[in-house]
This record gives structure tokens, sequence and C-alpha cells, in this order.
């Protein structure tokens, strides 16, 4: 897949989320870890109960994210991956390890090469970051619209279909089953989410031009669709202690993103929409919600050497949603926290090597004036076995 998008696979963590070995059986152990000074408190959400969501930085040193991959290639076209990890995507603060990622992936026949099948738990192709990050370099917040629509990023278990329409271009589905932060308790309703997407990229036709011969340029485009389940008394999903409540709902969305490179400038752009309806009861109140928020980002980075990289984003997310009955059930779901959230973010990341990433960044929330400071690194260590 990430060869479609002409993409390094050779990236972690808020990169590519594989390790893809040349042959055989390739280890990683990666650690991810920031510090924040006026970390920003508040993580931003729609004006609709997100299952899980995404985990707000605290002042200081944050927990350091650790996690173990392996990756088989035992044929030609084939791989598997199983990696475990403690992170702190989502608001869970369970520190045992868990299955982040554990899949198998292949030619589906074997008299047709651009047809391939993913079983297990992966990353979604919903959205462009939701797969492969800012160019494979860690970056210390996710986008606005994935921490809003998102709960930080999409991971579930399901079966994905994908053909390579040409050596450039592919299109595919996902049908996603279980549990994640856009369908809540599915497994009661029976119906899986389903993503349709296609990914191409446009460095061959670049190639034409002389002047644009050296770039590498590409777009995504992706349709998410669920029906939305969940009961907090049953999944422990509850936003406040004392208060629990039933959702059904539907959600379609839309994610559409570009990327280009050429010479030492890198930009990626996405936006991502949605029509979200949902029905929420508790005991005694209930509120009907339609949305239709939408956000996006703009991510520029420019290689100052081989080592080093300047990059900034700027991110926004428009609310669009009304609401009809008890309007308190908004305060007690702590939803919304910002009407319209705003930021602009800039980092400096020094790269000795591919398995080294070490940065020092910054940014401010227009609504609320807050800046704030970050330090970080990620360390991978990895080494094909055989």
């Amino acid at each position: 897949m990430f060869a479609a998008l002409g993409l390094s696979q050779k990236a972690f963590a808020h990169g590519t989320k594989v390790s893809v070995p040349e042959f055989g059986l390739a280890i990683d152990l990666a650690l991810e870890q920031a510090a924040f000074a006026d970390a920003p408190s508040v993580i931003q959400s729609i004006p609709m109960p997100l299952f899980d969501k995404a985990a707000a930085p605290v002042s200081g040193l944050n927990s350091a994210e650790l996690s173990l991959q392996l990756t088989a290639s035992p044929m030609p076209n084939w791989l598997i991956l199983a990696k475990v990890g403690h992170h702190s995507h989502g608001a869970s603060t369970d520190k045992n390890l868990v299955v982040e990622q554990g899949f198998v992936q292949g030619q589906l026949f074997k008299d047709s090469p651009q047809t391939f099948i993913t079983l297990g738990r992966f990353y979604s192709a919903a959205g462009f970051y939701n797969q492969v990050g800012h160019s494979g370099n860690a970056y210390h917040l996710a986008p606005l619209v994935y921490q809003s629509h998102f709960g930080e990023e999409l991971l579930d278990d399901g079966i994905r279909f994908n053909h390579h329409l040409t050596r450039h271009a592919e299109v595919g589905v996902e049908l996603l089953s279980g549990q994640n932060n856009i369908s809540g308790d599915r497994l009661s309703s029976g119906k899986p989410a389903v993503v349709l997407f296609m990914q191409q990229n446009l460095s061959s036709l670049l190639g034409r031009n002389e002047a644009l011969a050296a770039s590498n340029a590409g777009w995504s485009l992706a349709y998410l669709q669920a029906d939305q389940q969940l009961d907090s008394t049953n999944t422990g999903h509850s936003h406040t202690a004392d208060l629990n409540y039933q959702l059904s709902g539907k959600l379609k969305q839309l994610s559409l993103a570009g990327y280009w490179q050429i010479n030492q400038w890198h930009l990626i752009a996405e936006l991502i929409a949605r029509e979200q309806t949902a029905d929420i009861i508790t005991s005694d109140q209930f509120l009907k919600v339609k949305d239709r928020s939408y956000g996006g980002y703009l991510w520029a980075g420019f290689d100052l050497s081989d080592n080093w990289q300047l990059s900034g984003r700027y991110d926004r997310v428009t609310y669009q949603a009304n609401s009809y009955g008890h309007q308190a059930l908004l305060t007690a779901l702590e939803l919304p926290v910002v009407q319209n959230p705003e930021s602009l973010s800039m980092q400096l990341t020094y790269l000795p090597d591919r398995l080294q990433s070490w940065y020092v960044a910054g940014g401010s929330f227009k609504n609320t004036e807050q800046w704030y400071m970050a330090l970080g690194y990620q360390l991978v260590f990895s080494r094909e076995l055989f």
C-alpha cells in the first residue's frame, strides 16, 4: 500500500505504522517520549462522545511509549506482523502491554499480483495521517481534526482488500469489526464499518516535466460509513463517573489528502468532513444531535541538511452541530470543549540516522491564547535476523 503512495516503509510510530523487512524476520523495539512546558491541557472533541478521547499531554515528562514489533516475510508478496506496546493514544490509562497491530498481508490470487488481502488488526485507510503520519517523522501532537474525529487514530480488527490499478495507483475496501472510537460497541449491532479508498502517486506523471522530475507527489481519497452503538454501562466508556448513557447513530465521513515533495520541501494537506446523527439517552434525559463538522491541517517541512528538518503545521476544526433535547447532556459529556479550535505549531527535528529522532517544538492555540513548548525523542532498535 505504501508503495502506491510513494512513501518510505522504514518509519515508525507517528510515521508509517509498518516497518517492512527486505526478507526473512525483523525485530524492532521503539521508544518515544516527550516533555511539555505549559502543555495543552484540553484535547479537542466534536459535539459527540468519542468512545476513547485522545490523551492530553501533561506538563513535565510524559510517560514513555514503548513498542516491540516482529515482522516476517516468509515468501514473496507475503507479510506477517505482530506489534505489542504501551502508549498513551486514547484516554485509557491501562499500562499493560496490548496488541497494537497484528495481521497477515499477502497476494490474494496466485495469478493476480495486483490484488492483496490484509487480515487482522491494522491502521485504517480512512485517513492519510492515520496511516503515514508526516513523511515518516515523529510530530509532537496529532492534528486537531484527528483528535476530534478519531480520538487521535483509528485502529481496528478487520479485513482489507486492495487492488493495484497501476504501479502507482490502487483502490481498496475495508470491513472493520470489533470496537473502535467511531463505532463503539458495534458487536451488538452486527454491522461492520466500511471504508472505501483510492490512492495515487503522481511521480510518473511529474517525471515528464523536466522541472518537476525530481519531485514526489500524490493524493488519497477515503470514504467511511459506520453505524454507531454504545452502552457506557457495559463498556466502561462513560465520560464522567456518575453518567451512564446509550448512544445510537450513523456516521459518514470523507477524507481528501495531497502531498508534494520537491528538493528540500515537503507539503501535506488533509481535509476531513463528516455527517453524523445520533440519539443519546440516559435514565431521565435524551439528546438528538446532527453534526456536520469538518477540519484539516497543512504541514510543511524543510530539510535544512541531511540531518536537520524544520517543520510547521496549521490546524483548524469547524464545528457545525445542531441538537435537540436536554442541552445539559452536552455539558455532562464535556462536549464541545472549544468551538472551532485553531492552532499553529513548529518543530525542529534532528535525525542523526533513520533510527533516531530528537526534536524541540512549540505552538499556540488561538482560541485559548495558550502557548506551549515540547522536547522529545524517538529511538528504534532494529535488526533483520535473517
